[in-house]
């Protein structure tokens, strides 16, 4: 027994270490609510310490520069919820009056329609003409189409009475309000439980800039003493490896970053100078849709264009300049903004950013969507690394570039 131990020493001790490390990572998922400011903090202090570290070459004190960036954040923060956030709440409410309310009319006769001559109370736009809701333009542009349809297809009707009834009579209504109702309560109630009880406010809103105070004064040192612990024979290859992870993980946060704030600007820009409205409601929507890539013309080109047509109509220039505006910022982000500002380390397929996503998500919540994109890929690095050339080793397999010559491997 003795002999075995000794012969598969450093087997077991490396099967130890990985059972270590695993019972800590269900340690830390078990108590991930006091874990994940600290996690967060530390990835806030990886993206920030570079400006740190660059005025303290300048000779300007360590704390001092961080005391600085506090302030500078802080400013940040309070420009955001004193001007842009009411803003955006303006242009939404805005949005809800023009999409379900309409203009305010006098109804001389009691029939809850617009008849020609009867005085605008509140003209929304200022037009000085009468402009119906965006739903009661839909279902009359819904009409239309369903009597064209019948006009040219006799034997196969289709109900417009029938579908009028079943849109908007009342027990729909209710059944819809109902079930947007519920759903907002559970959204509201688990939004509640898990942001908003007083253990969040103490965790996040005050340990969470003390946690990253002391982390941003700690970083290089941390990074140090890492390194020093790695075995001689050992240490530049483990090196070389947590670099490229390193320049991974900093080009994707620091880069994402600006690059999702770029977008969000240009689309409010380009949108304002089109003369559209809700401008700002879709520069944010831009801001953190590309968070994944092509999202945005889901959740942003689309609707942008479904409200440009519900206000202005077939109105060719405004929607193919949505669609130009869109497109040439996803080109943007594609060949000139990732390649400048993120490198080529960061490269990964759409499908694999959007399942990190997905599963970072179910898993660990808020931090996991902030780590699943890096936590991926620096799988990625450490299979390519490691994986990758044991099977290439073992199988006697080798690589091929997309014209078909085998790769040489080293």
């Amino acid at each position: 027994m003795t002999s075995f131990l000794m012969q598969h020493k450093k087997a077991l001790q490396i099967l130890g270490l990985l059972l270590v490390a695993f019972a800590l990572l269900v340690f830390i998922y078990s108590l991930k609510s006091i874990f994940n400011p600290v996690l967060l903090s530390f990835v806030i202090a990886y993206i920030l310490n570079p400006l740190p570290t660059f005025l303290e070459r300048c000779h300007i004190p360590r704390t001092l520069s961080i005391f600085s960036l506090y302030l500078l954040l802080t400013a940040l923060i309070v420009f955001i919820f004193i001007l842009l956030i009411p803003l955006i709440a303006g242009e939404v409410s805005y949005l809800y009056e023009k999409a379900f309310v309409g203009d305010h009319f006098q109804d001389t006769n009691g029939n809850q329609q617009w008849d020609e001559g009867e005085v605008i109370l509140h003209d929304l736009d200022g037009n000085d003409k009468y402009d119906q809701p965006y739903f009661a333009i839909f279902i009359e542009w819904l009409k239309a189409k369903v009597g064209k349809w019948n006009a040219e297809h006799p034997t196969q009707p289709i109900d417009w009475v029938f579908i009028r009834e079943q849109v908007l009579n009342k027990e729909s209504v209710e059944s819809v309000g109902k079930m947007l109702l519920a759903f907002s309560k559970t959204t509201l109630l688990t939004a509640f439980n898990t942001m908003m009880g007083m253990f969040w406010l103490l965790s996040y809103l005050i340990l969470l800039p003390l946690y990253t105070f002391f982390l941003l004064q700690g970083m290089n040192n941390i990074r140090d003493t890492v390194y020093g612990y790695f075995p001689g024979n050992q240490r530049d290859v483990i090196i070389r490896i947590l670099q490229r992870i390193h320049i991974a993980l900093s080009s994707f946060f620091r880069g994402k970053l600006i690059i999702c704030f770029l977008k969000g600007f240009l689309t409010w820009a380009c949108l304002e100078m089109l003369g559209l409205r809700y401008s700002l409601i879709f520069g944010a929507i831009q801001m953190v849709a590309s968070i994944v890539p092509f999202l945005v013309l889901l959740v942003g080109m689309g609707p942008n264009l479904f409200l440009v047509f519900l206000d202005q109509g077939f109105h060719f220039p405004y929607l193919i300049g949505i669609v130009i505006i869109y497109s040439i910022l996803e080109g943007l982000e594609s060949f000139v903004f990732t390649p400048l500002i993120m490198g080529k380390e960061t490269g990964m397929h759409p499908l694999t950013l959007i399942l990190s996503l997905l599963i970072g998500g179910e898993l660990f919540g808020l931090f996991g969507l902030i780590m699943a994109i890096p936590l991926c890929n620096t799988l990625k690095i450490l299979a390519q690394e490691f994986l990758l050339p044991a099977w290439l080793e073992v199988s006697h397999c080798q690589p091929y570039l997309p014209n078909g010559i085998p790769k040489t491997t080293k």
